[in-house]
């Protein structure tokens, strides 16, 4: 299974080693994203593709770009075909990717009560899905948004230490 990973937890190898065993217990076509909590509320986040995942994402990514979906449209794609599992400290959001590729090809589109939920819970619902937006499902796009957000937390934290913070 392929890893993409939020923040590196000190015991990072051991985490890696058990979303590559969680993962063996989803079927193909599953975006895996692996919360493990950290002491101060915060969590740490791993994403996973099974077999076949990863192509359903990439295919998603581009067709929601070239469909001009908003990010409340992926979202409203995306939400009937997640299940959330727990194993051990870990949660699991798992994501049928085939039916949500099915779903942006039809152009579903979300509702008027939806919007205005996910404007509520995220800044940029109604702007136009693009593969650098965080809910990218396949893992180039992911990945970048990875590396990127770890180089911001660490701009942050080294911003914070020479602060005295």
């Amino acid at each position: 299974m392929a890893l993409t990973l939020l923040g590196a937890p000190p015991d990072v190898a051991s985490r890696i080693a058990a979303a590559d065993d969680i993962g063996g217990l989803y079927g193909p076509g599953q975006r895996l994203e692996f919360h493990w909590p950290t002491p101060d509320g915060g969590a740490y986040l791993f994403f996973g593709w099974t077999a076949g995942a990863a192509e359903f994402g990439e295919q998603i990514d581009r067709e929601a770009k070239a469909r001009r979906l908003t990010v409340a449209d992926l979202t409203a794609a995306i939400s009937p075909h997640v299940t959330r599992h727990q194993h051990g400290h870990a949660t699991v959001n798992a994501a049928a990717l085939a039916p949500v590729l099915a779903s942006v090809r039809t152009d579903l589109r979300a509702s008027r009560a939806w919007r205005r939920v996910a404007r509520a819970q995220i800044p940029d619902a109604d702007e136009r899905a693009n593969p650098g937006w965080r809910l990218s499902l396949g893992p180039t796009w992911t990945e970048l948004w990875c590396a990127r957000t770890n180089e911001l937390i660490a701009e942050a934290v080294a911003a914070a230490e020479a602060e005295g913070r």
